[in-house]
C-alpha cells in the first residue's frame, strides 16, 4: 500500500534555439570615433550577457556584452581613414552557447562631417584711416581660410587697409568646409 508518487517534470533539450541579430549599425564624426550597435534576440526575446563580436570593413573591431534590452554597444571604433559620407558596413556576430544558435547580420556606419572653428585674432584698435594691418586667420581643419571686408576697410592678400575715421571695419573669416568639414564663419570689428 503505497501513497502516489508526485509527478515529475525532466525538459529535455532539443537543440540549441535559434537566434537573430539585427539592427546593426554605427555611427561617428569624421576624425573622431564610433559607436556600433546591434539587438540580439531568440524568438522574439531579447538575450541578455552574450558576446557580440563587431567588425568594420571586414576587419574585427572588438566585442560588447548585450544589455537586458539584448542591446550590444560597442564605443570608440576608430574611424581613421573613413571620410564623411564614406559608404562602410558594420558587421555583428553572436558565436553559439549551450543554449543558442550563432548569428549574423550586417548594417551601415555614418560617418558625418566634424565641425571646425576659426581663430582670428581681433585688430587692434583705433586703426587710422590709410592705415593697413595684416591679419592671418587659421581653422582647426587646416583648410584655407578666407576674408572679406566691408564697412570703413578694404582688404586684398591678407592685408587691410582702413578707408575711414568714422565708419567701423567689419572683418569676416570663413571657411566654406569640404566632403568632411562643415563650414565655419568668425566676425571681428
Amino acid at each position: 500500500n503505497y501513497n502516489a508518487a508526485a509527478n515529475v517534470v525532466r525538459v529535455v533539450a532539443t537543440g540549441a534555439l535559434p537566434t537573430t541579430l539585427a539592427s546593426v549599425s554605427g555611427s561617428g564624426t569624421f576624425g573622431s570615433t564610433a559607436t556600433l550597435t546591434a539587438t540580439l534576440t531568440s524568438s522574439g526575446q531579447p538575450l541578455a550577457d552574450k558576446a557580440v563580436s563587431f567588425g568594420l570593413n571586414q576587419t574585427t573591431v572588438g566585442s560588447a556584452i548585450t544589455n537586458a534590452s539584448g542591446v550590444a554597444t560597442l564605443t570608440g571604433v576608430s574611424l581613421s581613414g573613413l571620410d564623411a559620407g564614406s559608404s562602410s558596413a558594420v558587421s555583428a556576430s553572436f558565436a553559439a552557447d549551450a543554449a543558442y544558435s550563432s548569428s549574423s547580420a550586417s548594417g551601415a556606419l555614418t560617418v558625418s562631417k566634424a565641425a571646425q572653428s576659426i581663430t582670428f585674432d581681433q585688430p587692434a584698435t583705433p586703426q587710422l584711416i590709410n592705415a593697413t594691418f595684416v591679419v592671418s586667420p587659421s581653422s582647426s581643419s587646416g583648410l584655407s581660410v578666407s576674408v572679406t571686408a566691408g564697412g570703413g576697410c578694404t582688404i586684398s592678400g591678407g592685408t587691410v587697409t582702413m578707408t575711414s575715421a568714422t565708419v567701423a571695419c567689419t572683418l569676416t573669416a570663413s571657411q566654406a568646409g569640404n566632403a568632411n568639414y562643415n563650414a565655419a564663419e568668425k566676425d571681428r570689428k
